[in-house]
């Protein structure tokens, strides 16, 4: 498979200064496999590259909270996605830290690419506009994981591909991203 990867690192971004790392989506089963669960399925990924059974759990009011050895925590949100701040917002104040890594799905990238942001807007994603909007700034790091078919012959509305199911083919190529990610900006160590 060849995969089209766009390595934007911002120089802010710093594996090693990272606290916690938040996946974005939608709770719920009809949810769990949609294109919009991105970040959470990136999350899922990468925790299961370790041994879980060295991690802790432990839940927060908007949040399902998992620590790592670390104490670099993975935090899978219960709020649906357009109500994300709140989970920051309680992780933030919690943790005493603003570098953390928000991971969610981005409409405006092909299937297979990926970026690195840093303060950038939110470009109408609605759960980075609510993060953007509970922290009151946008200069936090995010991983853009493109979501959009390079193949479609129209180009669809983000509100047209979030919420479709991603069929077993197009997971193994989020998979394969996924998995490329982890090994080219060593986030492992995130994991030990």
């Amino acid at each position: 498979m060849y995969l089209y990867i766009l390595q934007t690192m911002d120089k802010k971004f710093k594996v090693g200064d990272i606290r916690f790392v938040m996946g974005l989506g939608n709770p719920g089963p009809e949810y769990q496999h949609t294109y919009h669960n991105a970040g959470l399925l990136f999350l899922q990924y990468l925790l299961q590259q370790s041994n879980l059974s060295s991690f802790r759990r432990r839940s927060g009011l908007y949040s399902r909270i998992i620590l790592s050895p670390s104490g670099v925590s993975f935090i899978f949100p219960t709020t649906y996605m357009n109500q994300s701040g709140r989970a920051v917002s309680e992780i933030v104040a919690e943790e005493q830290t603003e570098h953390f890594l928000l991971v969610h799905d981005d409409s405006d990238l092909p299937l297979g690419e990926y970026q690195f942001a840093f303060g950038k807007r939110s470009a109408g994603h609605r759960g980075v506009t609510s993060v953007i909007s509970a922290f009151h700034t946008s200069n936090f790091s995010r991983l853009r994981i493109g979501i959009r078919d390079k193949e479609a012959r129209v180009r669809k509305k983000a509100e047209e591909i979030v919420l479709q199911l991603i069929s077993s083919h197009k997971l193994l190529e989020l998979e394969a991203v996924f998995q490329t990610i982890i090994q080219e900006h060593e986030l492992f160590s995130l994991l030990s």
